[in-house]
């Protein structure tokens, strides 16, 4: 089945879908928002240049993408599999045999999107638990303090700085270290110079 094929079979299927050229540098046209599903179609007149597609769709992490390939070769099928693709299929196929898997291929890249997104939240609430876990620490040595109540000054003053909590802990903490410079720098009492 032709590639222009593929795209009728699809499109009448209730899938939007067009044909284009994975040109250098290009994953998607410009200023467009990306597709949900990229189908990377591998002739065998033009092999080389889709193994390079490939390599840029998987340094792409907002274009999943599927093969459907007229080469049945395990290395490519190997390559595809390990740069991200997330299904290879051999034709002949038949564009109806094609949607439940392109569904699967959407679901999943739904999926892998939404675990790097919390990923990333992750970090982020990790770091911020970090450097307040270590604010509180500072205000507990410093003003002799037990736990809660230096999170309670610690929370207070973002309260009254409509600051995030996080914010004053980084502020503090890069406050102390920029008194330890001068510490570090000056000579200690009875030491010759």
């Amino acid at each position: 089945m032709p590639r222009g094929q593929l795209v009728e079979g699809l499109t009448g299927g209730a899938f939007e879908a067009s044909a284009a050229e994975l040109t250098e540098g290009a994953i998607f046209q410009q200023g467009a928002a990306p597709p949900d599903l990229i189908v990377l179609y591998i002739a065998v007149a033009r092999a080389s240049h889709s193994v390079r597609s490939l390599v840029r769709l998987s340094a792409t992490p907002d274009a999943p993408f599927v093969v459907v390939s007229v080469i049945d070769d395990e290395e490519i099928e190997r390559q595809a599999i390990a740069m991200g693709a997330l299904a290879y299929l051999v034709r002949p196929v038949d564009a109806r045999q094609c949607i439940p898997m392109i569904n699967t291929a959407i679901a999943r890249a739904d999926d892998l999107r939404r675990l790097r997104e919390s990923e990333s939240n992750l970090a982020i609430a990790l770091q911020e638990s970090r450097a307040a876990s270590v604010a509180v620490g500072v205000l507990m040595e410093r003003l002799r303090l037990d736990r809660d109540g230096a999170l309670k000054i610690l929370r207070q003053q973002a309260r009254n700085r409509r600051e995030h909590m996080r914010e004053i802990a980084e502020e503090l903490l890069q406050s102390i270290e920029h008194l330890n410079t001068f510490t570090s720098a000056t000579p200690r009492t009875g030491s010759k110079s």
